[in-house]
């Protein structure tokens, strides 16, 4: 495992047993800029198998909102992961 999914998965694991909740049965809302960060950690918590949904709002706020969102709608398709 390398260095980030290691420190993702320890961060992860701790927030749920804090809560006494076991790693198969938390589940994390990941919000999605398109951004190298967002994208790394998505592909991160699919390859650690943690339970996720994403989200990206889209406020057409500069001239790659279409296509940013788009992106982002493909990579998460890929994984087949849950999005909204």
């Amino acid at each position: 495992m390398n260095i980030l999914k290691d420190i993702v998965y320890k961060k992860l694991s701790s927030y749920l047993k804090e809560d006494s909740i076991p790693i198969s049965e938390g589940t994390f809302i990941l919000a999605l800029s398109g951004g190298v960060d967002s994208v790394v950690l998505l592909h991160s918590l699919h390859q650690l198998g943690f339970n996720f949904y994403t989200i990206h709002f889209n406020h057409n706020y500069h001239e790659e909102s279409n296509s940013t969102a788009l992106y982002v709608k493909n990579e998460v398709e890929k994984l087949n992961s849950n999005r909204h």
